[in-house]
């Protein structure tokens, strides 16, 4: 009974991390990565109305920081990561 646990927490898991799984252009070298930090600042104080009437609002911002990362285990196996919110 508790193996068949394991297999189906183990299937769920491959399933729902199927998403980040595919096939890339190309793998990276081993010992080798690519890594790409990001930063976003939006800002805005007015609203347009359908009519193209402006309605100034309360200043609503918001500043995100994301990163992605690949990094090759050998020369035919790359790890990826994608981390949109930190």
């Amino acid at each position: 009974m508790r193996s068949l646990r394991i297999y189906f927490l183990l299937l769920a898991g491959l399933m729902l991390a199927s998403e980040i799984v595919h096939a890339g252009a190309w793998t990276q070298k081993r010992g080798r990565g690519y890594y790409e930090l990001k930063f976003y600042f939006i800002n805005a104080n007015r609203f347009y109305e359908p009519d193209g009437r402006i309605i100034d609002i309360p200043t609503l911002a918001e500043y995100t920081t994301s990163f992605y990362g690949e990094y090759g285990l050998n020369d035919w196996l790359t790890v990826m990561g994608d981390f949109p919110y930190l």
